[in-house]
């Protein structure tokens, strides 16, 4: 019914009951059983009317401040409705807590989750890997798109790969870091060029430099973390952290240990820059030996990256006799800065220009949840692939030594 439906049948209803009040005053009576019960009948049909005008009357002015809303809306600058509508976009966190325990427990991921998962696969897909997990976890800093509307958009607020790049200290130490590649990718090198004097009717000498490559492919790196399942079940942001912080320096640790390492390297591992350790250096005539051959060359900041138990023996080094100056002293060895990393073997340290290394890192980050090999322990394992490769640039861009007698 509309309003005036409404109001001329409450008002029918109210003739009604003036009338049988008006007969019970005329004769002088009461009403008789047959009229109260019409009566009460026609009380309760008026009650009812008078709400259902008045929830009409609301919707009627909240139609009102809408078509005013909008009025107002198209008569402001295009760059202004733009804006709002960017605005209306409803932003939702990413929990990764709460997809594991989904998938964990056979719940269907929400259409918002789904949509960010599927734009994990796509980057995947782009990059030609295969991925077989339910999760595919974006690579981008911001996992979102921006459209108008009242759309719920997933948003991942703490990336993995990007708590995975600030976890090593080869990014402290100004490696490269690529990611979202598509494909193998070749990087150039150049030796440089070299010029000499000559006669005044001499051949000019050739000062061509060597050009050559670096060619990087990914290579898959796997690792599991376990998840007891009351864990899965809470809420709280730090127990999310902590997922994040588990998978994050699972991957972290072993790529940087692979890359800092001695191992000659094959088609599914990256080459250590140990294995190129020649020499064993443990006095600081020593250590300004090492620095000479970076001495008046094209490089870039140069940094050292030692091992705990390399750090701990230069630091009791002293620089000559009783001199109370030792090789490293307030984070610096030779005035050049010291980085110091588990992940570099015990005794190695290096030194030179690292943003000659380039990390590279192809598609998603791919989680399968697995809930049933550690069921009888009351855990979730969680298995990550991804895919990484990493090369140095110029090999005589980092020199590798020991503080003791290198082993061949």
């Amino acid at each position: 019914m509309n309003s005036v439906e409404i109001r001329d049948k409450k008002d029918l209803a109210i003739q009604r009951m003036n009338a049988i009040v008006s007969a019970c005053k005329s004769e002088v009576r009461e009403m008789t059983e047959e009229e109260q019960t019409e009566y009460n009948a026609l009380k309760a049909e008026v009650e009812t009317l008078k709400q259902a005008f008045a929830e009409l009357q609301a919707k009627l002015q909240w139609y009102e401040e809408d078509v005013q809303s909008v009025e107002n809306e198209e008569e402001q600058p295009e760059e202004i409705q733009n804006n709002r509508n960017k605005t209306k976009t409803n932003k939702m966190e990413f929990r990764l807590i709460k997809a594991i325990n989904d998938i964990a427990n056979n719940r269907r991921l929400s259409d918002e989750y789904n949509n960010y998962v599927q734009a994990g696969a796509e980057e995947m897909r782009k990059a030609g890997l295969p991925y077989g997990g339910q999760l595919q976890l974006r690579t981008a800093l911001q996992a979102t798109v921006e459209t108008a509307g009242q759309e719920a958009i997933a948003e991942d607020k703490a990336p993995i790969l990007e708590a995975i790049k600030n976890n090593l200290v080869l990014i402290q130490a100004g490696a490269t870091f690529m990611t979202n590649l598509v494909g193998n990718i070749s990087i150039p090198t150049y030796s440089g060029s070299s010029c000499g004097w000559a006669g005044e009717i001499d051949a000019s000498a050739d000062g061509a430099g060597t050009f050559g490559e670096v060619t990087l492919s990914p290579k898959r790196l796997t690792c599991f973390v376990d998840i007891s399942k009351q864990m899965l079940n809470q809420a709280s942001d730090d127990v999310e952290a902590m997922i994040r912080r588990d998978i994050t320096n699972a991957i972290s640790q072993k790529l940087e240990s692979t890359i800092l390492g001695t191992g000659k390297g094959d088609d599914d591992t990256p080459a250590g820059i140990a294995q190129t350790a020649t020499a064993s250096v443990n006095t600081y005539a020593g250590i300004l030996a090492l620095e000479e051959n970076f001495e008046g060359k094209t490089y870039g900041e140069k940094v050292w990256i030692v091992s705990p138990k390399a750090k701990s023996s230069l630091k009791a080094k002293d620089k000559g006799t009783d001199t109370g100056n030792y090789l490293i002293q307030n984070g610096e060895m030779d005035g050049y800065r010291v980085l110091t990393s588990a992940n570099v073997p015990a005794n190695y340290f290096m030194y030179g220009d690292f943003s000659d290394l380039v990390v590279a890192q192809w598609g998603a980050i791919d989680i399968t949840v697995d809930p049933f090999s550690q069921a009888a322990n009351g855990k979730v394992r969680l298995v990550v692939n991804a895919y990484f490769d990493a090369k140095l640039r110029r090999s005589s861009s980092v020199a590798v030594a020991s503080t003791t007698t290198i082993q061949s």
